[in-house]
């Protein structure tokens, strides 16, 4: 199976139980991803495969469109990118639609834990994101490795926050304001810095149960 950095992010918070499928697209990132079934570097991750677009936890790799993948530093030929239609958008967001039903009742503490064991399956292939930011965007090394590394800081942050909650009261009333999880929200994300505008999207849905 093949998958974006930001699908890569959305699969394997599946095999924590985060319980969540969203649809997030990218250019010209891939990655093939063997399902890990507990924290810690388990799989093999390449960057010879064909793109993908996961859909309800599935790889869509066929399309009427593509785009052609190309390393901006070099020039290389990367990966034909499946370009998704209205019939895959449809499908994505009902999908999430599904799994926000289950996702938003998890109480606050129980999303964090989750996204604290993600954090730490994402720590264990710095490497191997710091070489796909590479050949996706043309950065130096040292430059993609500073945005990977950000990824753990930016989960980092989300999980230290609280949700904050008013309460006024007087001799006759109580009234209390809570934020409520609302529905589905979908990203559409600059390719330059792809893993840290994810990272900062994905804990603020998964945190706060958007």
């Amino acid at each position: 199976m093949t998958f974006t950095a930001g699908q890569l992010f959305l699969r394997s918070a599946q095999f924590l139980s985060f319980d969540i499928d969203v649809l997030f697209l990218f250019q010209n990132t891939i990655q093939t991803y063997t399902p890990i079934m507990s924290p810690g570097k388990t799989a093999n991750i390449s960057f010879d495969s064909e793109f993908a677009n996961i859909i309800n936890g599935k790889a869509h790799t066929k399309s009427d469109n593509y785009h052609q993948g190309v390393n901006p530093a070099t020039g290389e030929k990367l990966w034909n990118v499946p370009i998704a239609n209205q019939s895959d958008v449809d499908e994505a967001v009902a999908a999430a639609q599904k799994a926000f039903e289950s996702w938003s009742v998890k109480p606050i503490e129980e999303r964090k834990e989750l996204l604290k064991n993600f954090r730490d399956l994402w720590s264990g292939y710095q490497e191997e994101f710091t070489t796909l930011l590479c050949k996706e965007t043309g950065k130096p090394r040292q430059f993609a490795a500073m945005e990977v590394g950000a990824v753990g800081a930016w989960f980092d942050h989300h999980v230290a926050l609280s949700i904050p909650e008013e309460r006024i009261e007087d001799d006759e009333k109580i009234m209390t304001t809570r934020y409520m999880p609302l529905g589905v929200v979908g990203a559409i994300c600059p390719w330059n810095v792809s893993g840290s505008f994810l990272s900062v999207i994905m804990n603020e849905s998964l945190t706060t149960s958007l």
